[in-house]
């Protein structure tokens, strides 16, 4: 019997999506039943987002970026959290972000936590899901991100995932078309500016001079609103105090590095010593952003060139978690509308299935896991895009342009 008919690839995600329905409901409805009085609460990560704008609504910017703080003065503040997070009092929680983030988080910290986090989960989603249209071709693709463990743990998590996804897919729609809101997006999404190291090299190898003008304005606004909401502390702060902080808890091990996907935490898992991690998380940037700009200076098909651009992004970067796994259905889809899906190999089925399942593999595996799967994972599916990229006739490519 074949189990992946295409008829049960529609009914396969489908059955799943309406599993993942009745456990959501069952929680919200837990949920009401306790209120106000709320445990198990989803959104255990935007519990800090929600906790840093409180500090920051409070002038304790620049305090939220010590361990420790910011957990003590939530905790103080919103005594219910005890129960609803038991954890939360436990771990040196702090804030990893740019100042600039606080922005957002500020204003929502005004409303009750669970409003917040509805609207944040909600607008987010809402956006990524608009700036999806044209890439997601049918119900099949809408289905198979519906039920990506990456994107409900996004949910479960309250993370900013669809935010991120959502920038970077309309920098790609708005590429070639509307350079300000391109320059817009990807400047916006200076909020995890370790996600968007390789995107400038796409503006600057095409020229698109408007877009990096509007994109550094963006940022220069940024920066600006946050020093006069917040003054020069949190940054100071965030480059003296925070950025050492990150380093030693990826050194260290106090990150779950199995979780993770970097060429530096894949090392360290193996058991490699910090120097020959590093050596190798930049063997890794060097790599993939020398391979970048092979494809593009070989006049590769700029969708295959923008789809190994996102792909790149996640291990480039030494820190990234499960929930950015939700921005690869931006080059999954691109791959899959340039080259066909009649067209795919056997092993590009393969890595593709790989990319959809292995955040939830993940999320089960224990903090000291001797393994990062995901680091693999996500070189195997960069190196298929530069494969196909390299592959195609720069001729053809531009005729068909």
């Amino acid at each position: 019997m074949t189990l992946l008919t295409p008829a049960r690839l529609k009914l396969y995600p489908a059955v799943l999506l309406g599993c993942y329905l009745i456990v959501a409901t069952a929680v919200i409805a837990q949920l009401v039943s306790q209120w106000p009085d709320l445990e198990g609460v989803p959104g255990v990560d935007f519990v800090i987002f929600y906790c840093a704008g409180d500090m920051a609504a409070s002038g304790l910017a620049a305090e939220a970026y010590r361990p420790g703080k910011l957990p003590e003065h939530c905790l103080a503040a919103y005594p219910w959290m005890a129960g609803a997070f038991p954890s939360f009092a436990e771990v040196s929680a702090s804030w990893f972000y740019p100042p600039i983030f606080f922005l957002p988080v500020h204003v929502l910290s005004q409303v009750h936590f669970v409003l917040a986090l509805v609207l944040w989960l909600g607008l987010t989603g809402a956006f990524l899901a608009r700036a999806l249209r044209g890439l997601m071709t049918s119900t099949q693709a809408w289905l198979i991100l519906a039920t990506a463990p990456a994107l409900w743990y996004t949910i479960l998590g309250g993370q900013n995932a669809f935010l991120t996804a959502g920038l970077i897919a309309l920098f790609y729609r708005q590429f070639w078309g509307n350079a300000v809101l391109a320059g817009l997006a990807i400047g916006l999404l200076c909020y995890k500016p370790h996600l968007g190291l390789v995107f400038p090299i796409l503006l600057l190898a095409y020229r698109r001079c408007t877009s990096i003008a509007v994109a550094a304005a963006t940022v220069i606004a940024l920066t600006a609103a946050s020093l006069l909401a917040y003054g020069t502390a949190p940054w100071q702060v965030f480059f003296t105090e925070n950025l050492p902080i990150v380093t030693e808890k990826l050194t260290s091990g106090d990150f779950p590095l199995a979780k993770m996907g970097s060429g530096f935490v894949f090392a360290r898992t193996l058991g490699a010593p910090a120097w020959a991690a590093e050596a190798i998380q930049i063997l890794t940037m060097l790599v993939a952003l020398g391979t970048l700009v092979a494809l593009i200076r070989r006049g590769a098909s700029f969708p295959l060139v923008f789809a190994f651009a996102v792909a790149i992004a996640l291990p480039v970067s030494p820190h990234n978690f499960i929930y950015d796994w939700v921005m690869l259905i931006i080059p999954a889809m691109l791959l899959i509308n340039t080259v066909g899906p009649q067209s795919l190999k056997g092993y590009e089925k393969a890595i593709l299935a790989l990319l959809w399942i292995v955040p939830g593999i993940l999320l089960a595996l224990p903090k000291d896991f001797p393994f990062a799967p995901g680091f693999p994972v996500l070189i195997a599916f960069a190196a298929m895009i530069a494969i196909r990229g390299w592959a195609a006739d720069p001729r053809e490519t531009a005729r068909k342009s």
